[in-house]
């Protein structure tokens, strides 16, 4: 067989070179000569099971190691690359990252609607404190105990928290308020 002349960097074709013999090992071990592309396709399908590509990230990259997994012990292989050993961790570790990110969004999610709820009680009671106020009518300063420093405050609109379900909790200043919500979230 003659050899084709290359021109250009001997380097570049040195990585080509170490990129095919990696890819034939790796395609050994994930896929078949007569479907090389198989666990793309059907990391690709799984993927789209999940509308969030948050999910379906996750769902992509197990569906690789599922597929490698299924193409070793069905073709009777022998590893090439990783051990099955290490897919099988490999598969746990996505599945629990995976888990981790489901919840740290619920979480964010249900941290946003406190967030709301609270902006929109917010709103309403100065939209009423305003049409008192166009009404003639005068308040006189309620007494507040601050529930984060306890500090004794008197105030026309204080800052505050509604808990659905709890309370409604008073503050004297935005920095008492996100202190406090810091100390709750972290226990």
């Amino acid at each position: 067989m003659t050899e084709l002349k290359r021109n250009g960097s001997s380097e570049f074709y040195a990585l080509l070179d170490e990129m095919g013999k990696l890819h034939d090992k790796k395609l050994h071990d994930y896929a078949s000569n007569s479907d090389p592309f198989g666990n793309y396709y059907f990391a690709g399908k799984l993927s789209k099971l999940f509308d969030n590509p948050d999910d379906s990230g996750f769902i992509g990259r197990l569906g690789e190691k599922l597929y490698r997994l299924a193409n070793l012990e069905n073709g009777n292989k022998v590893p090439a690359n990783e051990s099955i050993y290490d897919t099988e961790t490999d598969i746990c570790v996505i599945v629990t990252l995976w888990i981790a990110s489901r919840r740290n969004r619920r979480y964010k999610d249900q941290q946003n609607l406190k967030i709301d709820f609270a902006k929109k009680q917010q709103a309403e009671y100065n939209q009423a404190r305003l049409g008192q106020a166009e009404q003639g009518i005068s308040h006189q300063p309620q007494l507040y105990s601050c529930e984060s420093c306890l500090t004794k405050f008197t105030s026309n609109g204080p800052i505050f928290h509604f808990i659905p379900g709890y309370k409604y909790l008073y503050f004297c200043s935005q920095s008492c308020k996100d202190a406090h919500l810091n100390r709750i979230k972290d226990k």
